[in-house]
C-alpha cells in the first residue's frame, strides 16, 4: 500500500512538473502539460524534486506525518477548483 501511494505520488509529480507552455503556446484544458514527449531523465528529475518538497524534514523518507501534511496541502489547493472556474459547485455535488 505504501509503495502504491508513493508510486502514484511520484507519477503525478512527474506529470505535474512538466515545463510550462511558452508564451503563446496552448496548454489545453489547463490541467495537462503541452503535448510533448517527456524523457525518462526529465520525469525522474521532476519526481525527485517533488519528493524533496514532500520530505519536509529532509531525512530521505516520506513518513506518515509528511504524507498527511502533503495530502492536506493538495486537498486545500484543489478545494477552490471544484465545479470549474470559481469553485461554484454545491458541496454535495457528485464527481
Amino acid at each position: 500500500m505504501k509503495r502504491t501511494l508513493l508510486a502514484i505520488g511520484l507519477l503525478c509529480a512527474g506529470l505535474a512538473q512538466a515545463q510550462p507552455p511558452a508564451p503563446g503556446e496552448q496548454r489545453g484544458d489547463g490541467h495537462r502539460p503541452p503535448e510533448r514527449t517527456i524523457t525518462r531523465e526529465e520525469f525522474l528529475a521532476n519526481a525527485a524534486k517533488r519528493f524533496d518538497e514532500m520530505d519536509t524534514n529532509h531525512d530521505g523518507k516520506f513518513d506518515p506525518q509528511e504524507r498527511r501534511a502533503f495530502m492536506e496541502k493538495m486537498r486545500a489547493m484543489h478545494e477552490g477548483h471544484r465545479g470549474g472556474p470559481g469553485g461554484d459547485a454545491p458541496p454535495d455535488a457528485a464527481y
